[in-house]
């Protein structure tokens, strides 16, 4: 049923039903029935695509001396509480669990968008341990003894079996709709009472990362009632960081007040830069039940101080992660340097498990506490990864780096430029910058967290170290100056800017004149754009852009000098 591939096997699970998934979804039905929508779910045998969608699971009975058959995995989308079995409490035995289990948690977080986190538990000998994994913090409880300890084990399974879909994990505002004609799952979103029906998922490249930096966020194409499309953004944002529509707000105040000599140049920067930004039309804090907004600690933990439970070691020696090309921040799974520690803390019932990173000047413990948020923005537009006019892709660069001027000179930066955050907007033939949530003013005083896409990120950023200084005469024996906090600055925005135009010509092909040698494209493809912070190819090819003979001759007639002019001037 999904994209990446339903491929979990728990030894047990338990499967919500269509009774409690329709009980939770009695208010989007409500909110749809008012707009007037037509396709209102509700009515059919099983809305929810639980029940129904996976008869072909149950196995008939063997013949006398035949081994049954291992049936099929289980439909991600109906089951909670994954769980898995060892007879022996060895360490192997234990850890054996532990990789099962962290796995087919982390497919449910990922795999299914309507999951604000999800239980478990495991069995190793006579010892039953409970498990809880959200958007931003993973807890194991003390394990018991469920041969002498009957009332501990009842009591669980019977707070399962009595449990409400959303009190399991559900999110009772975003609620399945059908599948489409390509068999692939839409979902009704209620946004400040509104509910927007998905037609297609654009983004989830976060969502293999439950505990990554946006752990899963998730763009949608979608349409209201009145069958006006646009684009719908639900993430899980750090505690302490700002809405995108709250920065949206302030970068455009900014403008204004730094332009505001005489009100018609405080009109034309603020028009420059709101009509190549994307428009928020709504957003909201998701609530749960209508009550409180949806937060990782003050919610499903039910307001549980994380820091009161002894930090474990997950694993007995930490697992290098693969990368991808996605966002990153230092929350990240993926980041080098980082493992899981032991850290001695208030002794609790609960345990949790930390990271720290080790390549930064001064330790960072990550605030894994998270509130859910959705925007719905006005334009659908093409983003430059896929639009295909060559054309369009320079006009949207052209018009991005305009916004960008008037947006630098009000003291913000991006700080996460990539071909998945640029667009192209047809109906008004105009670039536009997107995902302000990393944008921030820039402050010298002290050092930022780095962000960013690694594909695109500039080189001191990835370097998290200035390396380009003025050339200035020092007097002798002049003392070496201090160098400043490293913070990410306009002209790293401008070079991811310049990466994603390098990207570009090097991922696409002219048709009416192909590359003359493949091979040697494949090869700088892969030194420049493979998605690691140690990659030693970019900053040298920043400062001698050669591409030789590996592009169509329409890119090297063309493009090629600007962009070496382009690398020149950064």
């Amino acid at each position: 049923m999904s994209e990446r591939g339903d491929d979990m096997r728990p030894d047990g699970y338990f499967k919500i039903t269509d009774k409690a998934l329709r009980e939770m979804g009695k208010k989007c039905e409500v909110l749809m029935k008012k707009e007037g929508w037509e396709d209102v779910p509700g009515t059919s045998e099983a809305p929810h695509g639980t029940t129904n969608e996976r008869k072909e699971s149950l196995q008939p009975l063997t013949k006398a001396g035949e081994k049954p058959k291992r049936p099929p995995p289980p439909p991600v989308y109906g089951i909670t509480a994954p769980q898995e079995f060892e007879k022996q409490d060895f360490m192997e035995d234990s850890e054996n669990d532990i990789i099962k289990l962290m796995w087919n948690m982390s497919r449910i977080l990922a795999l299914d968008p309507c999951r604000r986190f999800t239980l478990g538990f495991t069995i190793e000998d006579r010892w039953f341990r409970l498990w809880i994994f959200n958007r931003g913090t993973l807890l194991r409880a003390q394990a018991f003894d469920f041969i002498e300890d009957q009332r501990s084990l009842v009591t669980v399974l019977l707070s399962f079996a009595l449990s409400s879909a959303e009190n399991m994990g559900w999110d009772p505002t975003i609620t399945f709709s059908h599948l489409d004609s390509d068999n692939r799952r839409q979902y009704n979103i209620i946004v400040n009472e509104r509910v927007y029906k998905t037609v297609t998922a654009l983004s989830d490249y976060s969502a293999d990362n439950p505990l990554g930096r946006c752990s899963r966020t998730t763009v949608w194409k979608v349409q209201d009632a009145q069958g006006n499309t646009c684009v719908l953004k639900d993430l899980w944002l750090e505690h302490d960081r700002l809405e995108e529509h709250q920065i949206y707000e302030n970068i455009i105040q900014d403008v204004e007040n730094s332009n505001s000599a005489t009100p018609e140049s405080k009109a034309k920067a603020r028009k420059v830069v709101v009509d190549r930004l994307l428009t928020p039309l709504e957003h909201c804090r998701v609530k749960v039940s209508g009550i409180a907004d949806d937060d990782t600690n003050l919610v499903i933990l039910r307001g549980y101080d994380v820091n009161k439970a002894r930090t474990v070691a997950l694993m007995s020696t930490s697992q290098p992660n693969p990368r991808n090309k996605q966002s990153f921040g230092f929350s990240s799974p993926d980041d080098q340097g980082a493992e899981f520690i032991t850290q001695a803390s208030q002794d609790s019932g609960l345990q949790v498990t930390q990271r720290v990173v080790h390549n930064l000047q001064e330790t960072e413990i990550p605030n894994d506490q998270r509130y859910h948020y959705r925007i719905v923005f006005k334009e659908y537009a093409t983003t430059i990864y896929d639009e295909r006019n060559l054309a369009n892709i320079l006009k949207a660069i052209a018009d991005v780096l305009l916004a960008l001027r008037w947006i630098h000179s009000a003291g913000w930066v991006h700080r996460d430029i990539s071909d998945g955050n640029l667009y192209y907007y047809k109906e008004r033939n105009i670039g536009l910058i997107g995902d302000l949530e990393y944008a921030k003013k820039v402050d010298q005083s002290h050092r930022n967290v780095r962000a960013g896409t690694p594909h695109f990120m500039a080189s001191e950023a990835i370097s998290d170290a200035y390396l380009f200084f003025p050339i200035t005469p020092q007097p002798p024996r002049a003392p070496l100056p201090t160098p400043p906090p490293f913070n990410h600055n306009a002209l790293h925005d401008i070079e991811s800017v310049w990466w994603v135009l390098v990207y570009t010509i090097l991922f696409n092909e002219d048709p009416a004149g192909p590359s003359p040698n493949t091979s040697a494209r494949q090869h700088l493809m892969n030194e420049l754009f493979d998605g690691q912070l140690n990659n030693n190819s970019r900053l040298p090819f920043l400062r001698d852009p050669q591409f030789g003979t590996c592009l169509p001759s329409s890119f090297s007639s063309s493009l090629v000098p600007a962009l070496q002019q382009y690398a020149t001037h950064l």
